[in-house]
């Protein structure tokens, strides 16, 4: 089992950078990553206080299957429209860790 809390936290740190390099528009863009052994992702999940990518924390991350089905995640955070833009990624290219969408 991955240390799901470190790649938890890397997400969210792939975010800020994101942000704080204003390679997106902010509150726009995902990024995701595989959870090693499992069919699941780690992704930036949609929420009703967006703030945008630079203030992205741990807490915003949620756990979703490769059908993106939510699995776990704090209530009120919901699953992103583009989440099967990351999980075809997964399904199609085993070798593929990380998802970027911006």
């Amino acid at each position: 089992m991955a240390d799901l809390t470190k790649l938890r936290e890397l997400v969210a740190q792939s975010c800020r950078v994101l942000g704080k390099l204003n390679l997106t528009k902010e509150p726009s863009g995902h990024v995701s990553a595989r959870v090693p052994g499992e069919d699941k992702v780690l992704i930036k999940a949609r929420g009703p206080e967006e703030s945008g990518l630079r203030f992205v924390s741990a807490r915003d991350i949620i756990t979703v299957d490769f059908n993106g089905k939510k699995l776990a995640g704090d209530d009120g955070l919901d699953v992103p429209q583009e989440v099967f833009i990351h999980t075809w990624l997964y399904k199609t290219r085993p070798d593929v860790e990380c998802v970027v969408h911006v």
